[in-house]
């Protein structure tokens, strides 16, 4: 099974929703950005930590579509405000393929509304900008297998049939980000926090 989320007995802030929307007129985008984070009273004094990535393919809406280059802009905002050290931009690994992941770290009480945003840059031509668009995640403890199965099914059924293709085409090492043969995307993880796979792609958990 696809690795998602988190276990233990952290409360995890995960998003539930579908990608954020975009309305670009030129230009496509699958999959984009994602965060994970747990919070524990004793462990990480209550912040919420972990890290936010991005994981996305860009291309324009001609019959068969062309990839675009692009820069994917990832952020989390508490109660309409930027937290804090956590917005980070992904450009291309290759042309049309963004990815990469960073550990973040904020501050958010329960009854806080937390989003997760994404900007994209479209390089054109002709260049294009997506404003700012948000959707807000959900707060759970230990989440029921079914939130899980949700997701998963989601991420395999959906993102990973219409990423991984792309990314194992494009295999190789692209100054310390590793695209593997099978589509699994590999960051430098110079901590150990655990990144890897930023992306799995069937066989899982090769």
């Amino acid at each position: 099974m696809k690795k998602i989320l988190l276990g233990g007995l952290a409360v995890a802030l995960m998003v539930v929703s579908a990608p954020v929307a975009h309305a670009s007129a030129s230009y496509d985008i699958t999959g984009g950005c994602s965060f994970d984070t747990n919070s524990q009273e004793t462990v990480t004094n209550g912040d919420y930590v972990g890290t936010i990535s991005d994981s996305s393919v860009t291309t324009d809406k001609a019959t068969p579509p062309a990839p675009v280059s692009a820069t994917v802009s990832c952020k989390i905002t508490v109660n309409g405000v930027d937290a804090p050290g956590t917005e980070f931009s992904y450009s291309d690994i290759v042309t049309g393929v963004q990815g990469g992941a960073n550990q973040i770290s904020f501050t958010a009480a329960d009854e806080d509304i937390v989003k997760l945003c994404e900007k994209v840059v479209y390089a054109g031509p002709p260049t294009e900008t997506d404003d700012w668009n948000c959707a807000t995640s959900t707060s759970l403890q230990v989440p029921p297998e079914v939130v899980i199965d949700t997701i998963n099914d989601f991420w395999i059924g959906t993102l990973d049939p219409a990423t991984c293709g792309t990314f194992a085409a494009n295999a190789g090492n692209y100054g310390g980000v590793i695209i593997e043969s099978d589509g699994d995307l590999i960051v430098p993880d110079p901590l150990d926090l655990g990144l890897n796979p930023v992306n799995d792609c069937p066989p899982y958990g090769s």
